[in-house]
């Protein structure tokens, strides 16, 4: 009888223990709504030069800054942000400009919720097809093999984004 009282015990112990941890968990938590069209900006990592880069490839990008809402951080500024070229096109001969796009999908909030966002960036180069065939016609051949300019987004490129839909994240 007294190892089945023991027994008991243990069995009510446990119980209340996990109870309170339960209860500890969930009373300290709280949450927060990041509303759809809310700022995040974000920022390049490297360089992107689309002669390295082709449509579809991922690309890297980073919160900013803390994002906040009722004085809770939402999402972590430094916190990883993911991409996608649309488009990258180097500069080519008969001075055709390079050009390149790239769109911004979605970050992790604190809690885990991935969240969707919305924005890009579009740079072109200058457009020298005109002086290239142009010159190339009616001064000499080689112009013919002017190329456009470059078009590459720096690092450290700031980029507006938005919310794509409101969320409720579990913030402490």
């Amino acid at each position: 009888m007294l190892l089945s009282k023991k027994s008991l015990l243990l069995t009510v112990v446990g119980i209340i223990l996990g109870l309170t941890l339960v209860l500890t968990s969930t009373v300290g938590a709280a949450e927060a709504t990041l509303e759809s069209g809310t700022i995040v900006f974000v920022e390049t990592i490297d360089t992107l030069d689309p002669s390295d880069l082709n449509v579809g490839d991922s690309v890297d990008f980073r919160v900013y800054d803390d994002v906040l809402v009722d004085g809770y951080v939402v999402i972590n500024g430094g916190a990883p942000v993911s991409g996608t070229v649309t488009k990258a096109q180097g500069e080519g001969a008969l001075g055709k400009a390079a050009k390149l796009t790239v769109n911004v999908k979605s970050v992790q909030a604190v809690d885990g919720t991935v969240i969707g966002l919305s924005g890009s960036q579009s740079v072109a180069g200058e457009d020298k097809s005109t002086e290239a065939v142009g010159g190339g016609l009616f001064l000499c051949a080689p112009m013919l093999l002017m190329q456009g300019e470059e078009a590459t987004i720096p690092a450290n490129t700031r980029l507006e984004c938005r919310v794509m839909s409101t969320k409720t994240i579990r913030v402490n």
